[in-house]
């Protein structure tokens, strides 16, 4: 998911710094699931076979863009599950019953924070369409 900073002026405070995502996932009929920390893409993964790195906040740049993750489906079923420390460093285990957030899609509630951040929370609906791709459907409230 791509949270982009689009303040166009480009002074040292149009820098987003030190962003921090907090995820909360609901079900499809608005059920809370859970609250997890939100991993930046563009930070190191770690290996299986590596100790838990540490999710990092991260800086945005005036126009730029950083992509977050926060979930994942395997293509043999329909499940989806948060993706993060605890899930990533297991392959072979990925499926922990704790970050499962459900069959055909879910609600999830992006809290955002850090230094001039001034948009706190985006929501979208994730639609499971069948393909590799879900559809992303932005929600005002839930």
């Amino acid at each position: 998911m791509p949270i982009k900073n689009d303040t166009t002026w480009k002074f040292e405070y149009s820098t987003a710094k030190n962003v921090h995502a907090e995820l909360i996932f609901y079900d499809l009929k608005k059920n809370r699931i859970g609250e997890f920390k939100g991993r930046w893409q563009s930070k190191r993964q770690p290996h299986f076979l590596e100790n838990k790195t540490p999710l990092f906040d991260i800086d945005i740049q005036a126009g730029g863009t950083e992509n977050l993750d926060f979930a994942s489906k395997k293509m043999t079923n329909s499940e989806w599950y948060v993706m993060n420390n605890d899930n990533y460093d297991k392959p072979d285990d990925s499926e922990l019953q704790t970050n499962r957030i459900g069959v055909g899609g879910f609600i999830v509630c992006i809290k955002l924070s850090g230094e001039n951040v001034d948009l706190d929370e985006i929501i979208y609906q994730v639609i499971d369409n069948g393909s590799a791709e879900p559809s992303y459907i932005k929600l005002e409230n839930i």
